[in-house]
């Protein structure tokens, strides 16, 4: 309290224009202050909203490089394997089932450990960027259909509601 008495009784014998020099250098300074927190709060939640686009155009993507493995009424295995390997490199964890609901591969048997470690490390990664971040493991499925018949799904799984993976 004693601090601010100082300091108006200092500003008391200041010139009016020297008074108004550092108030509007005082406003400025709020001012620009203001204007980076509201901008920086503007361009993360626009950020956040490419990453969830992007994000679903992956999970797109991967669902037609799968429908393209089904041919004459068969799955290629090896394709849907080397398909959901390159999404393990993406954090992503693919299961695809057939018509029937079995399962033709899945990635947490295919390489349970390494799915659960990029599952840990997405998540330490995204709260060392958002503290308060309350994400989880969430799954997406998506049906495969050729000539308006369903063949089969694709379950696709991730950190979310999202995720920042090493190529963002």
């Amino acid at each position: 309290m004693a601090l601010v008495t100082d300091l108006v009784v200092n500003m008391m014998q200041f010139s009016l224009r020297t008074k108004l020099t550092v108030s509007y250098v005082f406003i400025a300074l709020i001012c620009v202050g203001l204007v980076s927190v509201i901008t920086n709060a503007l361009l993360d939640k626009q950020f956040q909203t490419y990453v969830k686009q992007n994000q679903e155009q992956k999970n797109k993507d991967i669902v037609i490089a799968i429908t393209q493995q089904f041919h004459n009424n068969s799955w290629n295995v090896e394709g849907i394997e080397s398909i959901g390997m390159s999404a393990i490199e993406n954090s992503l964890i693919v299961r695809v089932r057939n018509s029937g609901g079995n399962a033709l591969w899945d990635a947490t048997v295919h390489n349970n450990g390494m799915c659960e470690r990029i599952i840990q490390q997405t998540a330490m990664s995204m709260k060392s960027r958002y503290p308060n971040f309350k994400g989880e493991f969430v799954q997406k499925v998506y049906p495969i259909i050729l000539n308006d018949k369903t063949v089969g799904t694709v379950e696709i799984g991730s950190y979310g509601p999202f995720y920042f993976s090493q190529s963002l």
